[in-house]
């Protein structure tokens, strides 16, 4: 995990994990497959998945379709 971010909210404790990813392409299914598998096993409430070069379609879809938050730089406001 590259950033845990911990907090209580309501009582409870909420855990966003932050996996970043920085290669000369665009992620890609396996990664984004790997990650969401990885953190099947942690006590993770929310996966961000950060990809410098972006995301590919596959990628991008399986990622939301599994509750996790794909963000690249295109994705934020300049």
């Amino acid at each position: 995990v590259d950033v845990a971010i911990r907090a209580k909210q309501a009582g409870h404790e909420v855990i966003v994990s932050v996996e970043a990813v920085d290669r000369s392409r665009k992620a890609d299914r396996p990664w984004v497959d790997s990650m969401v598998g990885k953190h099947a096993d942690l006590p993770t409430s929310k996966l961000v998945l950060v990809a410098q070069k972006g995301f590919t379609r596959d990628a991008r879809a399986a990622a939301l379709a599994q509750n996790a938050v794909p963000l690249a730089p295109e994705d934020l406001p300049s």
